[in-house]
């Protein structure tokens, strides 16, 4: 788990990983659409902020015990996804 809520899952067997981000269909946090830039004419470098839900390092995550494809995922608001984070 990172900053925004940001979790990863990991297959044991081919080493491969999986982010998973609440409100973001790709599951990507750097990309381009995900960060807004605020525009400063007199300031060559831009300044980017996340357009992410707002999130703590240690928003709460569960796994569902019915169904183990179902994850719930606080922010603030909370989140579900039946695929195991895949939308």
């Amino acid at each position: 788990e990172s900053q925004y809520l940001g979790l990863t899952r990991w297959d044991m067997e081919t080493g491969e990983s999986k982010d998973i981000r609440p409100g973001d269909p790709e599951g990507h946090i750097g990309a381009r659409r995900n960060w807004t830039t605020w525009p400063d004419l007199s300031d060559p470098y831009q300044r980017l902020g996340n357009a992410m839900e707002p999130a703590n390092w240690d928003g709460p995550y569960i796994i569902s015990p019915h169904d183990t494809n179902t994850l719930y995922a606080g922010t603030s608001r909370l989140w579900k996804s039946t695929d195991r984070g895949d939308t």
